[in-house]
């Protein structure tokens, strides 16, 4: 029996230094057991005042709020899903995703709060975005939607004197005005997002992550095999996260690039070598559902700059360096299954940070879930080893 891939949660991550691409984490929002009850018992108006006095604390400390999704779920859950988009395209490619996201975890109550730019022009024929208008002025917006319930919006105007910031009285959005855009996206996420096509069966939801060393002891009883084998998965998993970020310890933005991708060029032909021997389709399916169906602990979309290609010497360097790792797991006794779900961690970490966890996702779908493609890759890397040997 081979582990459950994801034995570590995004905020469990290990940090390599400030700048460092690696030190990448979600961490997850921390509530209270009283919390937790307050937060699901409440309704939208009680949800939404709550928000509000906690976004007004938050700019009083720091001056700025963070953009993120506050959830409820019908089961209970509370789902936080921090926002960072980068540009226009990442928010708009986050819509589809994150419908999906609801309807999947059955979200029935979601809070956004986020800063935003007003157009505050005097002149009315200015039609372009409020970002583009030289009058704008900033905002805190919160908003929340109850499914098949009300929607209520608020504002409040951000004032800056210098490096001081405040935050003006909350504001009602009435979307009824003829001078206010009618809705917006953020509103919509409730929606089934299915329109005109056909309802489709749902694919399973991914397994549940192992957090902790206590959850492998709490097997031991009565799966010792299944809790030696996810013991010896998270062994080779941390070594190879490591050996990672001692390699990418200390690099500057320019040299990085190059040294990222590398890594991420090596690990990920582990991972295709590794499932042509042992194909396992559908747990790969599994976890490129698992990244679509939690942004909370997966982002979205990739932090560090597009791919470069990586020099022959970063090659070989990554592929000595990762083949000499995974040889001595071999000899201290982990087993191929054990070390191949190991990687598959890595690559899914590491993917991650380079491709964004949507990417990620069709890239495995398309890829490594499919035999036919895992043949034509195998196919390809080994005419160009031919090829260089040559």
């Amino acid at each position: 029996m081979t582990a459950p891939p994801f034995p570590f949660r995004a905020d469990q991550q290990p940090e390599t230094g400030k700048g460092n691409v690696m030190s990448f984490k979600i961490k997850a929002k921390k509530y209270t057991a009283v919390a937790k009850h307050k937060l699901k018992n409440m309704t939208l108006e009680e949800h939404l005042k709550d928000v509000l006095g906690r976004v007004r604390a938050e700019f009083e400390k720091t001056g700025e709020v963070g953009a993120a999704f506050e959830c409820v779920a019908e089961n209970g859950e509370l789902i936080t899903i921090p926002i960072a988009w980068k540009s226009s395209e990442e928010k708009y490619a986050s819509f589809g995703p994150l419908k999906d996201t609801f309807r999947r975890r059955g979200v029935r109550r979601y809070v956004f709060m986020n800063e935003v730019w007003q157009s505050k022009s005097k002149n009315k024929d200015f039609k372009g975005a409020p970002r583009d208008d030289p009058n704008r002025t900033e905002a805190v917006m919160v908003s929340g939607v109850e499914r098949n319930g009300p929607r209520k919006e608020f504002v409040a105007d951000i004032k800056r004197q210098g490096t001081k910031a405040t935050l003006g009285p909350w504001e009602t959005i009435d979307r009824s005005d003829p001078e206010s855009s009618s809705s917006w996206w953020g509103l919509e996420l409730m929606e089934e997002g299915y329109s005109d096509r056909p309802k489709v069966a749902e694919p399973t939801m991914g397994p549940q992550e192992i957090a902790t060393q206590a959850d492998i002891e709490d097997l031991l009883d009565e799966h010792p095999n299944a809790a030696k084998d996810m013991q010896s998965v998270m062994e080779v998993s941390e070594g190879l996260w490591d050996l990672l970020c001692q390699l990418h310890q200390g690099k500057n933005d320019d040299v990085l690039g190059d040294q990222f991708w590398a890594g991420f060029e090596k690990i990920t032909a582990i991972v295709i070598e590794g499932l042509y021997q042992f194909p396992n389709a559908p747990k790969m399916k599994s976890l490129a559902q698992f990244l679509r169906d939690h942004p909370d602990r997966h982002p979205m979309f990739a932090s560090v700059p597009s791919f470069v290609h990586p020099s022959e010497q970063q090659r070989d360097r990554y592929g000595l360096a990762l083949g000499g790792f995974l040889n001595e797991m071999g000899k201290q006794g982990h087993s191929e299954l054990a070390v191949l779900d190991a990687v598959i961690n890595v690559f899914i970490r590491v993917g991650i940070i380079g491709m964004g966890a949507l990417r990620l996702a069709d890239f495995i779908d398309d890829k490594l879930a499919d035999p036919k493609q895992l043949s034509e890759i195998i196919r390809q890397m080994h005419g160009e080893t031919e090829n260089k040997a040559a």
